[in-house]
Formats: C-alpha cells, structure tokens, sequence
C-alpha cells in the first residue's frame, strides 16, 4: 500500500509494516482508535469553525 511505501525509505521496514497495518485497518476495515480523544464544543464554537473553513475553502478555491 501506498502507505508502507511512503514511510519505508524514511522509516525503515518495520515502521512501514506498521503503517500500512494501520492504513488498512482505518481506512478499509473502519477501525477506529479508542485512544481518540473526545471533544465538547459549544454552539459559538461551532460557528467560528464554520467560518474558519468556508474561509479556508474560499482561498483554496482562489489559488487554485
């Protein structure tokens, strides 16, 4: 997988076995960490975000 690939020159093998382990499990199996934190928002939180991305969205759309 890409991952492995990516990482192994860098990181060595083993490294790259790891990541492509967790690639497949994340990405294709949908495993998902219990290790992921849990974060509360409040609804100002949620708005600021919002604006933040629709302005990061913006840029991109510009530059690109």
């Amino acid at each position: 997988m890409l991952a492995g690939v990516i990482v192994h020159p860098y990181h060595g093998n083993q490294v790259g076995k790891e990541e492509k382990k967790w690639f497949a499990d994340t990405f294709s199996k949908k495993i998902i960490s219990d290790e992921i934190p849990v974060v509360s928002i409040d609804a100002n939180q949620i708005i600021f975000l919002r604006i933040i991305t629709k302005t990061v969205v913006q840029i991109h759309q510009k530059v690109n």
